[in-house]
């Protein structure tokens, strides 16, 4: 596949503060990457870099095949063929849901039409955002950022001010519409549930003494069976780090390589036994668990409520995730 955009070497600071470590990455069109991480790893700078309103200090940006920045120069934001969505919709207020569409001076009345019906926005395009929904405003936001044909889409946390059945909803109509326009998409979030539902590919950033750096890039499947590392299964999935002989034999494991247990592996009972719980919540079809099993806090899951207090066994229902000598 085409590379819509690549990244190479890529640094940046805040004075003398690093943020971004030689950082690299292709998207290939109509390929939609996650960038995972907690906040202050640079997943924001990044995107700011890639649509030319901030600077690089080391490395080089391609849209499209062509050079927009690198240490000596910075092509502007409106030459670089990239579209942004953010938290905020920044919708014109006094435009209607058809004139915020086809805003961009290189949109078609035929492409807004068209996005109009692929977003679902048809039946609306008469009002005004301040009859909308913020839904719907988001969805009138990304088809905004679609009408001028981006070789490149950059949303930083669109979704973070939507309920969670929106947040799914509106997921489903992104990947809908990157793959009907074939651009490429990069999408910031801090919600492990968003990155695995929605991206082809997961790009999981560390802070580092020099900056965020790209820890781990794979499929959100590969991610969440395989993680490279400790420092990544914690980011891509809840779970216990396992590495006491105590508690590895308590599971029914011979003492080794440390392993990675994700509460669906684990199943609590309330038979005789050394894991205490202390705390219990329902998770739909099944409850979750926090229990400390021979002094190590583990969360599990239960077919019952479990009350405070109460000592039972943990059992492993699957085999966990054993972490590769070299994991990089």
């Amino acid at each position: 596949m085409t590379a819509a955009l690549t990244l190479k070497g890529l640094r940046a600071c805040y004075g003398t503060v690093p943020v971004l470590d030689a950082l690299d990455l292709e998207v290939a069109q109509g390929e939609l990457v996650a960038l995972l991480g907690a906040s202050g790893c640079g997943k924001t700078t990044l995107l700011r870099i890639v649509a030319g309103l901030a600077p690089a200090t080391h490395g080089t940006v391609q849209v499209g095949g062509t050079l927009v920045s690198d240490p000596t120069h910075r092509v502007p934001t409106r030459q670089r063929r990239v579209g942004l969505v953010f938290q905020e919709y920044a919708l014109f207020p006094d435009l209607t849901v058809r004139d915020n569409v086809g805003f961009a001076p290189t949109a078609r009345p035929d492409h807004v039409n068209r996005l109009l019906d692929l977003a679902g926005l048809t039946p609306l395009a008469e009002r005004y955002p301040r009859q909308l929904s913020g839904g719907q405003q988001q969805r009138v936001a990304l088809a905004r950022a679609l009408a001028a044909r981006p070789e490149v889409l950059l949303l930083d946390e669109p979704f973070a001010n939507l309920d969670p059945h929106l947040r799914v909803e509106l997921g489903a109509e992104l990947r809908r519409l990157v793959q009907e326009e074939g651009c490429a998409a990069v999408l910031v979030t801090h919600d492990r549930v968003d990155a695995l539902a929605l991206a082809d590919r997961v790009a999981v950033l560390l802070p580092t003494e020099r900056g965020g750096a790209i820890a781990a890039l794979d499929q959100p499947a590969a991610l969440w069976l395989r993680p490279p590392s400790p420092e990544v299964a914690r980011v891509v999935c809840s779970g216990t780090l396992v590495e006491a002989p105590a508690v590895l034999e308590s599971l029914g494991l011979a003492p080794g390589c440390p392993c990675w247990c994700r509460p669906d592996q684990l199943l609590w009972r309330p038979t005789p036994g050394s894991a205490r719980v202390r705390s219990c919540r329902f998770a739909g079809p099944h409850w979750e668990v926090d229990t400390v099993l021979e002094g190590l806090p583990i969360t599990c899951r239960s077919e019952q409520p479990a009350a405070v207090g109460t000592a039972g066994t943990v059992t492993l229902t699957d085999q966990p995730w054993v972490f590769p000598d070299d994991p990089l």
